[in-house]
């Protein structure tokens, strides 16, 4: 699925963990913790979740079952590690402005979020 080649990977190298459930895709940036004797990788990711790989990016001795997240990994850049930290600091912030009571702001605070916002609107 990918090409990926983790045959030269070690411990504190980085990569891409490319998570997979049903229709969403998620990506995160990922650390090598352990290599096994027999080249399998062990990679820490997201808040601390541990899996283990094969050195070709698929997962390690996971059954597969109906609604699972399916993971890989993808070889790791400075760039694309930017550009993934980023997009998951933008969907939090979403999720945040969703989550935010506005109906507690004073009329001048909710003139400044409503000022800025439909600024960005006509963008």
């Amino acid at each position: 699925m990918f090409d990926f080649n983790g045959e030269n990977l070690q411990v504190g190298d980085k990569v891409i963990v490319y998570a997979i459930h049903f229709s969403s895709k998620s990506y995160y940036v990922g650390t090598v913790v352990k290599r096994t004797p027999t080249g399998l990788l062990d990679i820490e990711w997201g808040n601390g979740k541990k899996e283990r790989f094969k050195s070709n990016g698929y997962e390690y001795h996971r059954s597969s079952g109906y609604g699972r997240t399916s993971l890989y990994l993808e070889p790791y850049t400075e760039e694309r590690g930017r550009q993934v930290i980023q997009e998951n600091k933008r969907k939090c912030m979403v999720g945040w402005l969703k989550e935010f009571d506005y109906t507690k702001l004073s009329y001048e605070e909710a003139e400044q979020v409503y000022t800025l916002v439909a600024g960005l609107k006509n963008s």
